[in-house]
């Protein structure tokens, strides 16, 4: 019995093996490239919603895209816009984006894994721009895990999940 279990591990190896040189087809210089581009895509996910530029933020995700945050799905440009048009404007946010890890699947698809630390805090009535905003702490720190999608307008997100590691204290 150990014979054949041994046996069958060995085969589901060389298949996966196989399957990952068929997946990666691409040259070093084209994975490269993928991955270069998507690491652009998940830094202006993060610009554009640290500044609430609702349409371009939405706009990292593929038309069918889903975003999901704390539970909570959004799927569809449209849908992904409204959440950032409808938010309390007076909350203000930064990502700050570190290690992160791309795996290309195929010249249209891969997924990846990227931490990252948000802070927040909240404006003043009073608050002129240029003025700086006190920090209230960090709200979250977590990865997000990513689907992406090479579209017509470039590399997408297809799927976009945050898992929350550590929140601030409250």
């Amino acid at each position: 019995m150990k014979i054949f279990q041994k046996l069958a591990l060995v085969i589901s190896a060389q298949a996966m093996l196989a399957m990952n040189v068929i997946a990666t087809d691409l040259s070093a210089a084209e994975e490269s490239q993928i991955k270069a581009e998507i690491k652009e895509l998940a830094d202006a996910y993060a610009i554009n919603r640290d500044n609430n530029d609702a349409v371009a933020y939405a706009n990292t995700f593929a038309k069918d895209g889903t975003l999901i945050l704390y539970g909570n799905s959004y799927s569809g440009r449209e849908t992904i816009q409204t959440r950032i048009d409808e938010s309390d404007s007076s909350g203000v946010g930064m990502h700050v984006m570190s290690t992160s890890v791309i795996e290309v699947i195929d010249s249209e698809h891969a997924t990846g894994v990227h931490y990252a630390t948000i802070y927040g805090g909240t404006k003043a009535d009073s608050h002129e721009a240029g003025d700086i905003i006190p920090l209230a702490n960090f709200r979250v720190m977590g990865k997000y895990h990513d689907k992406y999608v090479l579209t017509d307008e470039g590399w997408k997100f297809s799927e976009r999940r945050l898992e929350p590691i550590f929140s601030g204290p409250e």
